[in-house]
């Protein structure tokens, strides 16, 4: 089993094959238009928290290095 499939369409038969296979899955999870805002949403959060994370990363980093100095 692929566990992450490639969604590149080389071909015109690929592209047709797998656009019905992501609307297929789609339309099985029945994901209303609500859950993808929350999944937006959600979406930056954790872009956030992992910007703010390499900040205060590099942050403590420069602390400790001017405490050894």
């Amino acid at each position: 089993v692929n566990h992450s499939p490639s969604f590149t369409t080389d071909s015109k038969l690929d592209r047709e094959i797998k656009d019905a296979l992501i609307y297929d899955t789609l339309l099985l999870l029945n994901m209303p238009a609500a859950d993808k805002r929350r999944f937006i949403e959600e979406e930056k959060r954790r872009a956030k928290e992992r910007l703010f994370q390499k900040i205060n990363k590099k942050d403590n980093k420069y602390r400790e290095e001017q405490e050894d100095l």
